[in-house]
Parts: C-alpha cells; sequence; structure tokens
C-alpha cells in the first residue's frame, strides 16, 4: 500500500506541477483554437477531413471521428515538446537528488512519471472533446447530442497513442545524447516519417478500399465503416481520404455530404486499442534501462559539482590566452588592431549582431563546422535546381540547434 502511494503522490505532484507552467497554458489555447478550424464551415475553401470529396454530415459520430484523427495524429507532436522535460526538470532543480535518497525504485519512478505524461495529455483529450460537442452544435449541421459517439473516438484512438508518445518522451530523456536539441530533432523527424509512411501505405484492396488493420492510430477501423456507409448509400468513391485539402473544388455542398452512423466500437476494437498501451507500457520499462536514477556519478549530473567562479575565471584565462598574439602583432608593427572593431560596433545593432554571431559560430563541434563548409560547397557547385531540392533542406536544418539556443542563452 505504502509503494501504491508514494506513487500516487509522485503522479500528483508531477501534474500539477506541469498544468500550472505557461507552456500547457498556450498549448490549451492552441489546441482549442485548432480545433476550431477542424470543423470548417460548408462554404470553407479547404476541408479537414473527407472520402475523396466528400464527408459526412456534422452529427456526432463524425465531428468524434474528426477530433479522434486529429488527437492520433496531430497532437503526438506538440505533446512530446510539452512533456519532454521532467525528468530533465527534476535533475536541474535539485529534486532527483532527494528523490535518489528515498526507496523509490528507478521502475517508480519512471511508471510514475509516465502515468504523469499521459495524465497531462490526457487533460488535452478532455479539452478537445469539450471543443467537439461546442463545434457540433455551432456548426448545426446536427444538433443531436450522442454523448458516446463522440467520446469514444477520441479517447480510443487518442489515448493509446499518447501512451506511447509518453513512453517515448522518458526514453528520450533516459538517454543523454536524446536529452536536448538533438532529440527534439529526431523526435521531429521521427514522427514525420512514421506518419507519412502509414499514410502512404495503408493497405487497400480492390477499387482502392483499404482493409482493417489494428494501427496504432485507429484509424483504419473507422475508415472501413465510413466506405460501406457510403456503399450502402450508393455514394461514388474515389481518391482514398484527404486530410487538410485547400481550394476551390474542395467547397463541399448538400450533394456531397451524406449521413455517418458511426462506428461500433465493440469490445474486439476496445482490446485492440489495449494492446498499444501494452506496448507503450514495454516502452517505458525500456527506458529505466539506461535511466541513472540521478547518480551523481554518471551522465550530467556531476556539472552543477563546479567551484563558484570557475566559468568566469576559465573566461577571462581565455581571453588573455587568445588575445596574446594580436598584443604581439601591434609591438612589433606599432599598429592598434581595434580600428576594425570600433568600426563594425559604432552602433548598437552592429555590437549585438557581431556579439551574437560570435556566439553562434562559437564552440561548436569540428564536425559541426566540417557540415557547414561542405553544406556551403555543395550549395555554390551543385544548379540551382538541384540544390533546392538536395541541399538547401539540410542547410535549413543544420543550424537548428544553434538557433534554438539564441532566445534562452542570456
Amino acid at each position: 500500500m505504502s509503494t501504491l502511494r508514494i506513487g500516487y503522490y509522485l503522479i500528483r505532484a508531477d501534474l500539477l506541477e506541469r498544468v500550472r507552467r505557461n507552456s500547457f497554458l498556450i498549448i490549451l489555447v492552441i489546441t482549442g483554437y485548432g480545433c476550431y478550424l477542424f470543423v470548417p464551415p460548408a462554404d470553407a475553401n479547404y476541408i479537414t477531413f473527407a472520402m475523396g470529396k466528400a464527408r459526412g454530415i456534422y452529427n456526432s459520430p463524425w465531428v468524434g471521428t474528426m477530433f479522434g484523427f486529429f488527437a492520433s495524429m496531430m497532437l503526438p507532436l506538440l505533446g512530446f515538446y510539452l512533456i519532454k522535460n521532467t525528468i530533465t526538470h527534476d535533475r536541474e532543480t535539485r529534486v532527483g537528488q532527494i528523490i535518489a535518497t528515498t526507496p523509490i525504485s528507478k521502475g517508480m519512478y519512471v511508471l510514475g512519471k509516465w502515468l504523469g505524461n499521459l495524465a497531462v495529455l490526457t487533460l488535452i483529450l478532455v479539452v478537445m472533446a469539450v471543443m467537439a460537442f461546442a463545434m457540433q452544435l455551432y456548426r448545426a449541421e446536427e444538433l443531436t447530442i450522442h454523448f458516446w459517439n463522440i467520446i469514444l473516438p477520441i479517447f480510443l484512438m487518442g489515448v493509446p497513442i499518447l501512451a506511447m508518445v509518453s513512453a517515448l518522451a522518458l526514453l528520450f530523456e533516459s538517454f543523454p545524447f536524446l536529452q536536448g536539441g538533438f532529440g527534439n530533432v529526431v523526435y521531429f523527424f521521427l514522427w514525420a516519417f512514421i506518419t507519412s509512411y502509414f499514410l502512404d501505405t495503408m493497405p487497400t484492396h480492390g477499387a482502392g478500399f483499404f482493409v482493417q488493420v489494428n494501427d496504432i492510430y485507429g484509424i483504419t477501423p473507422t475508415i472501413v465503416s465510413i466506405q460501406r456507409q457510403m456503399i450502402e448509400l450508393g455514394i461514388p468513391y474515389s481518391g482514398g481520404f484527404n486530410m487538410g485539402r485547400g481550394g476551390a473544388d474542395y467547397i463541399l455542398t448538400e450533394n456531397n455530404t451524406f449521413l455517418w452512423n458511426g462506428l461500433d466500437w465493440n469490445l474486439s476494437l476496445l482490446l485492440e486499442r489495449l494492446e498499444w498501451i501494452g506496448v507503450a507500457i514495454l516502452v517505458a520499462i525500456v527506458a529505466t534501462i539506461p535511466f541513472d536514477r540521478f547518480d551523481p556519478a554518471r551522465g550530467k549530473a556531476n556539472k552543477g559539482n563546479v567551484k563558484p567562479g570557475f566559468f568566469t575565471k576559465t573566461y577571462q584565462k581565455a581571453s588573455q590566452i587568445a588575445s596574446r598574439p594580436f598584443r604581439a602583432i601591434e609591438k612589433i608593427f606599432q599598429v592598434p588592431l581595434s580600428f576594425l572593431t570600433k568600426m563594425i560596433t559604432s552602433t548598437r545593432f552592429g555590437m549585438i549582431l557581431t556579439a551574437e554571431l560570435r556566439l553562434a559560430l562559437k564552440g561548436q563541434p569540428i564536425w559541426w563546422y566540417t557540415g557547414m563548409v561542405l553544406l556551403i560547397i555543395l550549395g555554390w557547385v551543385n544548379p540551382i535546381d538541384s540544390a533546392i531540392q538536395e541541399v538547401y533542406a539540410f542547410a535549413w536544418i543544420w543550424p537548428v540547434l544553434v538557433w534554438s539556443s539564441l532566445g534562452i542563452r542570456e
């Protein structure tokens, strides 16, 4: 019982600490506005979810399914960056050192953090569910509210993949090289690759109709159900399902809307979704292996054990060493070498620009400079069309970790 109480208070403290942050409020505002845009009016020049060029009437099953798609495919991107700081926060605030002196095991700590992450993301699902009810009434295509037809798609499609995201956030924080900006970049491309690969390789059979499989997003059962409904209603189907399309060709009218009665979320589908939660638990367990439990002899925890003034003295000594060649040249040629610096930094803007540029380019590893030089050379020697397709994308990504430190260096 004491172990359960420890776990409960660990989850509770972590949840309360998260929801009191400004970042959580910002995510809620973004989510609410995204939910509003996700249910466009009939005369809008874009669609968010349609089958070919037809979509369902905004009744409870269709709106709930739309928000379920939003939760399972877009929320993992925003949610990861919201929760990927829980272990790091305990390490930076030295709370982790206190936890290390308690009987809490690595498994209990990681499990508590995983449940805390999942609780934070589940609160966002609650906000989405409230917005789903509000948007159905606001668009007023069907005013009859069916509670479970809205709740079940959102939570059964969203919770399993958010459980996986919660576990992946802990796994990234457990590996030192994935804790910072590099891990953030890796996750973005991982999310983009998995999502695009899944959408491009969804199993189909004749005439482009999809096959129901146990996918982590929970999409294919819904798609298959909608297709069957369209066949029964005699609505022509072609072109797969569309998300986020725009243009005059996608302005919908009554002729290309239909009534969908919703998916029957039976026990079999429920068990399929629970299987993915089980996989997420396994990923969270794997995260306990590299986790150091705030041992000061391992990882980055011993970086705080430096004497006061260490960095200041080191900087002053390095500055003296770096200035020796310039002082020697001044003595030999009797020419001051400060006139160029004074000319460049004659204005406050020039001074700030020069300082920021020097700080950005200073102290990077040798492989970073090598990659930057190679990208510059490749951009020069390749034809413009080839450079745009093959070189510029990497050139834009290469300095992203340098850019990310500009606003927080002070």
